[in-house]
């Protein structure tokens, strides 16, 4: 049986190809597709086909019948084609096939083709309605296999600032964009184009992170549990107006008063994460407490906003770099919870961080140990040739914050810069400084020149020695064939941290390496002997800037 199809002639990259209109109740019997699944992918012509994706197209389908659209389907033909034109030398006319010999390959559109199948299945009307299909004369795998990769590799995603400011029928993308123009805190200082804030923008917030909070706040719309638009949108008007006024520090940047540039560097109030967290415990507020939720509000004007503030720590704050993971969003709803007397549910207590106790040995102490010249006490100090073994005990997952429990798995819990760095370093062989920057870039950047830059000053500070001062941890460095390798003295830190785990910086070092199990365990492992010992008490003084008793030097303690 012959078939044809309205089509037009044309030219492209060297390759002639015919423009198609097809109905779309052709497509499931013209555009199959096979399940790529059992080739591997050398011999694979498209990707495997991604079910889940199938509903989700149908069901845009038939929710928008009146207004759904899709890009032309690309495919390449494997059987004898014949175009026909109305007129001579015309490039308009009909393109004939034998339906029993037509075998189609789907280049780009494989999920609309499925997609369209389910949809008709549910809607035999839409049927009658058509699609652009571009057909090219198939030529071999390599080529088939390249189009997919050209067709896919061009393709420039939308933000989701954009996506959300140009959908005008998602109810919750208009709650939020009228949000923004009326809560006067947030009018004019929402970014509607980035997905994230470009260093020295002027604007504090993106359109994105507003629609995420606000969707948090009001949660399904039209539904038997949910609200209308309406109630939705007065909720969220009315929300965000008094949690502008619990955060003064928003006014002073609309007033002027201060720079949002210096506001989002020192300050967290206004990160995505924050906001995520506010929306979803307004949610709380307005179930639990309908009639007092202004007032339960009042508490957050005593909340320290300062990323300095040590207890954002492990909340949303890991390795000095702001995350806003699900895992850090639900930890920085409990932590604002609690800030506001509210009841924690069981997964938002397991979420907030605990500082395990370092566990000391029992050590032979010299008495009378003096004051340094900054007032503090001196770190206590044992007779280092009569000491007990030195000793680190890796946290265990019972006793681990929920946040870390799966810290070992960098592609799924993503723990913070500092772990991945130890990581590393710890393997004992040494890493050099730009393939150290080089695999932060590549596991934590966006690919951009100033996230690599950001990345480099940030190796560059902790490899001059940061680490030592700041996080306890003693590199070592060697020159090799290869430049400068550096690497984790275990011993050394080891001895270190059981010099200093009397204080609240020793404290924060085991909160710290709890997001690297694998550091921790050769941490653990480390046999420091007298030399080691001698080295960190030398560090404990240098590093520390702290006096020790009269007379006493790193030599003499041995």
């Amino acid at each position: 049986m012959q078939i044809s199809f309205p089509a037009m002639e044309g030219v492209i990259g060297g390759r002639k190809y015919y423009s198609c209109l097809m109905k779309l109740s052709t497509v499931p019997k013209m555009l199959t597709f096979r399940d790529w699944a059992e080739f591997t992918p050398e011999q694979r012509e498209q990707r495997v086909l991604n079910k889940r994706r199938v509903p989700e197209i149908a069901r845009y389908m038939l929710d928008n019948e009146d207004g759904y659209l899709f890009s032309s389907i690309t495919a390449s033909y494997k059987c004898e084609v014949d175009f026909v034109p109305n007129a001579p030398g015309g490039a308009l006319g009909e393109l004939q096939m034998e339906f029993e010999n037509a075998n189609f390959v789907i280049n780009d559109g494989q999920h609309r083709c499925a997609g369209i199948t389910a949809a008709i299945a549910e809607n035999k009307s839409l049927g009658e309605e058509t699609i652009s299909v571009l057909l090219f004369p198939y030529e071999s795998l390599d080529r088939v296999q390249q189009m997919f990769s050209d067709l896919n590799s061009n393709v420039s995603k939308t933000s989701k600032s954009l996506d959300i400011l140009y959908d005008k029928r998602d109810p919750h993308s208009r709650i939020a964009l009228e949000v923004v123009e009326k809560v006067p805190v947030f009018n004019g200082m929402v970014d509607k184009d980035a997905i994230s804030l470009p260093v020295r923008s002027a604007k504090l917030f993106t359109l994105s992170a507003i629609f995420d909070a606000t969707q948090e706040l009001t949660g399904n719309l039209d539904t038997e549990a949910g609200m209308t638009y309406n109630e939705a949108l007065s909720r969220a008007l009315d929300y965000w107006g008094e949690v502008a006024k619990m955060i003064p520090r928003w006014g002073e940047v609309k007033s002027g008063e201060m720079k949002s540039v210096v506001l989002r560097q020192e300050y967290i109030c206004a990160h995505s994460v924050v906001l995520r967290a506010l929306g979803s415990v307004g949610a709380d507020l307005f179930r639990n407490h309908p009639n007092e939720w202004k007032e339960k509000l009042e508490e957050l004007k005593k909340v320290d906003w300062r990323k300095v503030n040590k207890d954002w720590e492990n909340v949303c704050i890991v390795a000095n770099s702001v995350v806003s993971n699900r895992q850090a969003r639900l930890a920085t709803k409990a932590y604002l919870k609690r800030k506001l007397d509210l009841v924690l549910t069981e997964p938002e207590k397991r979420s907030l961080p605990t500082i395990p106790a370092m566990p000391r040995d029992s050590l032979e102490v010299e008495a009378g140990t003096s004051m340094g010249e900054c007032g503090h006490s001196l770190p206590t100090i044992p007779d280092v040739a009569t000491t007990a073994e030195l000793k680190i005990i890796a946290p265990t997952k019972s006793n681990m914050p929920a946040s870390h429990a799966n810290g070992a798995s960098f592609s799924a819990g993503r723990p913070g810069k500092l772990a991945h760095q130890l990581a590393l370093l710890s393997d004992g062989k040494g890493i050099t400084k730009n393939a150290l920057i080089d695999s932060l870039c590549a596991t934590f950047g966006d690919g951009s020149a100033e996230d690599r830059r950001r990345h480099t000053a940030t190796v560059s500070g902790q490899l001059g020695g940061q680490w030592r001062s700041e996080k306890g941890i003693i590199l070592r460095k060697e020159d090799s064939g290869e430049g400068r390798l550096y690497s984790v003295d275990f011993e050394v830190t080891a001895a270190y941290l059981a010099l200093t785990d009397n204080s609240h910086h020793a404290s924060q070092c085991q909160t710290r390496f709890e997001s690297c199990p694998a550091f921790l365990k050769r941490l653990n492992e480390a046999r420091p002997t007298d030399k080691h010992k001698a080295e960190a008490l030398a560090k404990a003084k240098d590093v520390q800037n702290r006096a020790l008793p009269l007379g006493a030097t790193a030599e003499a303690s041995e």
